[in-house]
């Protein structure tokens, strides 16, 4: 689906995040990172990116807000990289634990390392408040629904 505008729950008309959506995303990070406080694991925080179809104009009902936390590992001596195990695993038990909605937005968080490429049609900043990539509406392609079902039936009892 390709909307128009970008999801007036998160965004304002001028294509920048609303400013208590920001401070509820930061909130919630920061709700995250109690818990390495807490075990002393290191996490530097670069950045916090939102991407996904919430990121962009492809967003239905049912879309989630995907935040990722950009961790700065450069100063982490790690061979075996354990810290990318530890934060995925605190990742899973905090969605596990909370199920976070932002304005009636479903919020999966993600734990990335600054080494890790991004790949969305819309990539968005909250620390600097600022896209990273803006997103377009023509590079969403048109999804023909009815071809998708028609394809699945076939599939849908197996």
């Amino acid at each position: 689906m390709k909307n128009i505008k970008l999801n007036p729950a998160l965004f304002n008309t001028d294509g920048k995040l609303k400013s208590e959506v920001k401070d509820k995303v930061t909130a919630i990070v920061n709700e995250f990172l109690k818990d390495f406080i807490d075990v002393e694991v290191e996490l530097t925080v670069q950045d916090i990116i939102l991407t996904g179809s919430n990121a962009s104009y492809n967003y239905t009902k049912d879309s989630d807000l995907d935040i990722h936390i950009i961790a700065d590992i450069s100063n982490i001596e790690d061979t075996l990289n354990l810290h990318k195990v530890i934060y995925n695993a605190y990742k899973s038990a905090f969605n596990r634990k909370f199920e976070i909605e932002l304005n009636e937005v479903p919020v999966e968080l993600y734990v990335e390392t600054q080494d890790t490429p991004l790949v969305s049609n819309g990539i968005y900043s909250v620390m600097k408040d600022e896209w990273v990539k803006e997103p377009t509406k023509e590079d969403i392609p048109e999804v023909d629904q009815e071809a998708i079902d028609k394809a699945f039936k076939p599939w849908e009892k197996r």
